[in-house]
C-alpha cells in the first residue's frame, strides 16, 4: 500500500486534479430536488440565482417558459444568466444548457456558441 506523506495543504486546483470536486459535486447533487436547475451540467449556485431572479426556479419552468420564446429572445435570457461579474459569458453553461433543452423537446433553439476564454 502507498502511503502517501503530505507537507503542504494543496491548492483548490491541485484538489480538483485528484478528484475532490468531483466528489464534492455528487454529494451535493445528492441533496438536491429532482427539478433543480444545479442538476443541469456547468449550472451552479450562482447561475440558479440568476435563473430565478428571472422567475425561472426549476427545469420544469425553464421548459415551459423557453417553449413560449424566439430564439432571440432564448439567446438574449440565456446570454444575461450566464453572463459572470466580469462581463464574460459562460459559454459552457450556455451550450450546456441548450443541450438540455433540445433533449427535453424545446424547439427554435439558438446556435450553439463557439467557446471563449474568460480573463
Amino acid at each position: 500500500m502507498d502511503r502517501t506523506k503530505y507537507t503542504r495543504k494543496g491548492t483548490g486546483y491541485e484538489c480538483l486534479k485528484q478528484g475532490f470536486g468531483a466528489g464534492e459535486y455528487s454529494n451535493r447533487k445528492k441533496s438536491l430536488p429532482e427539478n433543480s436547475l444545479q442538476l443541469i451540467k456547468y449550472v451552479g449556485p450562482v447561475f440558479e440565482t440568476n435563473f430565478k431572479k428571472k422567475r425561472i426556479g426549476s427545469t420544469t419552468s425553464l421548459i415551459n417558459k423557453m417553449r413560449g420564446m424566439s430564439a432571440v429572445e432564448k439567446r438574449n435570457v440565456l446570454k444575461s444568466v450566464f453572463t459572470r461579474s466580469n462581463g464574460c459569458v459562460d459559454y459552457r453553461g450556455y451550450n450546456s444548457l441548450l443541450l438540455f433543452l433540445d433533449s427535453a423537446g424545446v424547439s427554435r433553439l439558438p446556435k450553439c456558441e463557439q467557446l471563449k476564454s474568460c480573463p
